[in-house]
């Protein structure tokens, strides 16, 4: 299950990486203020993920951090298909808010892993480090196949379903060791 939550994550990073700047531009946000938008939105890692780390250890919750990290992407994400403004603060507390969810899904994916395995288990390691470039070749596959037969901001909310997807798959996994 936290193979499958690594792929989602790494999966909303590739798709979010190419359209997010194509639709901004697409609404007259130039890239000056692009760029402002995007550093205000990676704040959540560099606030976020200590504490989260924190709480888990102390509370052995990773499983419920996955699921409100999880939870928070997928709401944010898919609030995102509802905007149509070139409004830069809206663009820049929503793309916060899916940093919010996605640092914590980061942080608590790794926790959660390393949790569970030991020096003899490289073979799953590897695996584990190979979602990311998996991630990142099948989401522009799938959102140019969406983009054959829907609006760019449609995109948006199918991946904010997927990430929806990822919740059902938290709460199966068990919590950590």
């Amino acid at each position: 299950h936290i193979f499958i939550i690594a792929f989602l994550l790494q999966f909303f990073y590739g798709w979010m990486v190419i359209y997010t700047p194509l639709y901004l531009l697409s609404l007259g946000i130039d890239w000056s203020d692009i760029g402002k938008i995007f550093s205000f939105m990676l704040l959540p890692f560099v606030l976020f993920q200590y504490p989260a780390g924190w709480l888990a250890d102390r509370w052995k919750s990773e499983r419920g951090i996955l699921i409100t990290g999880l939870t928070i992407i997928a709401v944010t994400t898919s609030a995102l298909f509802f905007i149509h403004t070139a409004t830069l603060w809206v663009w820049a507390l929503l793309l916060f808010m899916t940093r919010i969810g996605a640092s914590l899904i980061e942080i608590m994916r790794d926790t959660y892993f390393f949790k569970q395995i030991d020096k003899r288990d490289v073979h799953l390691i590897d695996f584990f480090r190979n979602t990311g470039p998996l991630g990142y070749m099948i989401a522009p596959i799938v959102a140019t196949a969406i983009l054959s037969v829907a609006s760019m901001s449609t995109l948006f909310l199918v991946l904010g379903l997927m990430m929806l997807f990822g919740v059902v798959i938290a709460a199966r996994i068990p919590e950590a060791k």
